[in-house]
Order: structure tokens, then sequence, then C-alpha cells
């Protein structure tokens, strides 16, 4: 049995606000553009100072329950079959908001960088990387 990895709150820190950061700049500028004009720099603002405080939230629990995972910290607190169905809301829209970001990432790129290269070769592509970026490696 292999043992447990656990990241340190700073880790996840960066890696929420890399991802907030990241996706923001593909997804954002666009919405917020057409309802702001010319102030879109102040949701902007807003919306990372906002991602600042929802990282501080996040972390919480973690604290709290230092010993449990996710799922046993919902179960924790919500009991166990409220627990299960928030931990599989979260889950379910984890998945359906990583996917939107890999298609808006490859339609941006499709439209912008990459004009003849088919969409499905990009999303491919970039999902290849994750698979890659999230796949165990060994290290002997």
């Amino acid at each position: 049995m292999k043992p447990v990895v656990k990241i340190s709150t700073i880790q996840f820190r960066m890696l929420v606000m890399l991802y907030t950061i990241g996706s923001t700049i593909v997804i954002a500028p666009a919405a917020m553009t057409v309802d702001s004009k010319q102030t879109a720099w102040i949701p902007a603002i807003l919306g990372v100072v906002c991602g600042f405080v929802l990282v501080k939230v996040y972390i919480a629990p973690g604290l709290l329950f230092k010993d449990k995972n996710l799922i046993e910290i919902n179960e924790a607190v919500f009991g166990k079959y409220l627990g299960k169905g928030v931990s599989c809301l979260f889950v379910t829209s984890t998945v359906i908001t990583c996917s939107r970001i890999v298609y808006y990432v490859g339609s941006f790129l499709n439209t912008h960088i990459m004009m003849e290269t088919p969409l499905i070769a990009i999303h491919i592509i970039f999902m290849l990387v994750v698979v890659f970026g999230c796949s165990e490696q060994d290290s002997d």
C-alpha cells in the first residue's frame, strides 16, 4: 500500500490561485467588458479579492480536520447521507467546470493561435497534459 501524500496549505493556496487566475484570464474578460465597458478592471479586482476570501474559507475545514480528506469532512459536518450528497455535488461540479475550462482554452487557442488545427486535437493534447500531470510517477 502506498503512503498517502498530502499537499500543504501553501501548495493548496497556490493551486487555487493559479487555477483562478488562469481561468479568469480566458473566461472573464469578454463577459466583464460587455457589461462594464471601461470599468472592467473593478470587477476583476473584486473577483481576485473574493477568490482570496474563498481560499481562506476552503482552508479552514482542512485545518479543523487535519486527519480527514474532503469526503470525510463533509460526512463529519453534514452527516453520512447528506455529506455523501454534498461530496457528489462537489465532484460533479468540479468535473463540469474543468471540462468547460478545457473547452474554453482549446477554443481560445483555436481561434487566436492555432487556427488550422482541429479543435478536437487541441482538446486531446490538453487532456493528455492534464492526465500526465495527475498520474502518479514512481521516483525509482
